[in-house]
């Protein structure tokens, strides 16, 4: 028999630990699951001069690749889209003394957790 898996709530479990991770470390959760037309953030956290937007990844096997693998170019395209929209949407985080915009991903592969800050190469300043 062929095996159930509940792929959205293995997401949203793998969502709540990372924001748990970022929590731990002093950040604030600011938003989760923010949509607008051309997206979604998973999270979004807060701390210092920094405002995070985190894309969570989730693989429960190796058979379609890593969670790290999963964030193609296009994914890519749409997360920094979508972390300048929520920038524009929310200008008084910027305002507000958060400077640098930073795209992270957290991968969670088989159970194990790690994240991988400035995935996109750079911070927005």
């Amino acid at each position: 028999m062929a095996r159930v898996v509940d792929i959205h709530g293995a997401g949203r479990h793998g969502e709540d630990r990372a924001a748990r991770h970022y929590v731990e470390r002093g950040y604030a959760v600011v938003a989760r699951n923010w949509r607008w037309p051309g997206g979604e953030i998973d999270i979004v956290v807060v701390r210092d001069d920094q405002l995070v937007v985190v894309e969570v990844r989730v693989r429960s096997s190796d058979s379609r690749g890593s969670a790290a693998v999963s964030v193609g170019a296009l994914k890519q395209s749409r997360l920094r889209a979508s972390a300048l929209a929520f920038a524009a949407a929310h200008p008084e985080w910027l305002a507000g003394g958060y400077r640098h915009l930073r795209i992270d991903v957290v991968t969670i592969d088989r159970g194990r957790l790690a994240v991988i800050r400035s995935a996109m190469g750079d911070d927005e300043q």
